[in-house]
């Protein structure tokens, strides 16, 4: 299953001359790449989940949500009600304070210095989702979601601990973004970029995946400080990031001969959570209004 989607995207002979590399093999470079990530992750959404999961546990349930200040706008906060008192679910929600304190206590003032280097809210959020899932798993929701369907919740946390998230496809010749409900009759097109929403984002604690994002974020963060250059929010923290270190984390479990992490995408989040209209969008808290400013 996972040699078949390696060569789906990367052909016969780079797959071939990956293997002859063995162990030792650079994979950066490959899960950097946007073609061979989008391929990937085509292929994926067409067989829906990756690995073992039927011998996953129960995916933790718990719910963390962000918002950088201790003061939320009204409308944002009445979303986030929704999650807090669900039965059977735990729930956390963290500031910027919080959030730092958390990574410097969990991982060190090296990560706690990446944290303050994400210059934008919804970077710092990106980066924070990826630290306290790699600790503790559960689900991360972003605040401006709201519940509409507490059984369909109930499902996906009673489904096996695997990574979970949902597919989105992002049409780059009319700038409008889908949900791939009814890829299959549908042949890869190399104008689109396929790529995995990183909220929301399921997960078990130590999840590979999840510890490459960080890696990869982390690395990123840091490269851009010294060639003084401005971060692509997407790109570098969000959900191109999560998509390419699912790629790689499959790369490396093929390289080792070891089973790769349990992946099951999500379908129809929207049964689940809608996103409703917010203030706050229109202004410069939105990451959107970030890419406009910052070039993205």
């Amino acid at each position: 299953m996972l040699s078949s989607l390696l060569q789906f995207t990367l052909g016969d002979e780079a797959l071939a001359i990956l293997r002859s590399a063995g162990a030792q093999a650079p994979l950066a470079p490959l899960s950097d790449n946007i073609q061979s990530t989008s391929r990937f992750t085509y292929a994926l959404m067409r067989q829906r989940q990756l690995g073992d999961i039927s011998s996953q546990p129960a995916l933790p349930r718990h719910i963390m949500q962000f918002w950088d200040t201790h003061i939320i706008p009204e409308d944002v906060r009445e979303c986030m009600r929704d999650w807090e008192a669900l039965p059977g679910i735990a729930y956390t929600r963290f500031d910027d304070a919080g959030a730092r304190d958390f990574i410097t206590t969990t991982y060190g003032a090296e990560l706690a210095t990446a944290y303050d280097f994400c210059y934008h809210p919804a970077m710092r959020a990106d980066y924070f989702r990826l630290a306290y899932l790699l600790r503790h798993g559960g689900a991360y929701i972003d605040a401006d979601e709201r519940l509409r369907s507490l059984e369909r919740l109930n499902e996906i946390f009673a489904a096996p601990a695997a990574l979970t998230m949902h597919p989105l496809i992002w049409h780059t010749q009319t700038y409008q973004m889908s949900y791939p409900d009814f890829l299959a009759p549908f042949p890869f097109d190399g104008l689109n970029k396929y790529y995995f929403a990183n909220s929301p984002l399921f997960c078990a604690p130590g999840n590979r995946a999840i510890e490459i994002a960080l890696q990869r974020a982390t690395a990123a963060i840091f490269e851009g400080q010294r060639r003084n250059i401005k971060l692509t929010i997407h790109l570098h923290t969000g959900p191109d990031n999560t998509t390419a270190a699912l790629f790689h984390s499959a790369l490396e479990a093929h390289l080792h001969g070891a089973a790769p992490t349990p992946f099951a995408m999500l379908t129809h989040w929207e049964q689940t959570a809608y996103t409703p209209a917010l203030a706050y969008k229109n202004t410069q808290l939105h990451w959107l209004s970030a890419a406009r400013i910052y070039g993205e």
